[in-house]
């Protein structure tokens, strides 16, 4: 039984479970595709230097930033911008629609890692249900038989070893 379970009952889970993550994930990238676009951001202040030796992949570094809203006004935040650019040029920014400061759209891979960390924590939770029922099973029949098997003994423990006359 708690093979077929397991067979069965897991993969089930597993797949449930990243479907609704991917739905979700999928229909929430959607949104801030949306709803979510970029702005130029002044830089406020120098970036740093690049490190000499680091990896070649675009060194990018915080620094406060200030970009105009559709009303107007200026935000100031935190944004990347590329190594050794002067106070006073400019990055992109992440805005929402009211101009403030947001994260960038999540992409197709972050919604498939999220799939890929649902299913395999759907699969994990539902073998954990599985061994935590199966325990509690046994452990409540095994407590049954232990009584009965006590009860037994109180009964033929009194006459054990007595030889009729």
């Amino acid at each position: 039984m708690t093979a077929a379970l397991l067979l069965l009952g897991v993969p089930a889970a597993a797949i449930t479970t990243g479907a609704v993550v991917h739905t979700t994930a999928r229909a929430a990238a959607r949104d801030q595709r949306a709803t979510r676009h970029t702005v130029p951001a002044v830089l406020l202040e120098d970036a740093p230097s690049a490190v000499p030796g680091a990896s070649g992949t675009g060194d990018r570094f915080p620094v406060k930033v200030r970009w105009g809203t559709p009303g107007g006004t200026d935000r100031t935040g935190t944004a990347k911008a590329a190594a050794d650019s002067p106070r006073g040029s400019t990055t992109a920014v992440w805005v929402g629609p009211s101009g403030q400061q947001a994260s960038a759209p999540m992409s197709s891979g972050q919604v498939a890692s999220l799939t890929a960390v649902a299913v395999t924590a759907g699969g994990v939770l539902a073998i954990a249900l599985l061994v935590t029922v199966r325990g509690l099973i046994r452990r409540a029949t095994d407590r049954r038989r232990m009584a009965e098997w006590e009860q037994e003994w109180s009964q033929v423990g009194s006459t054990w070893g007595r030889h009729p006359a």
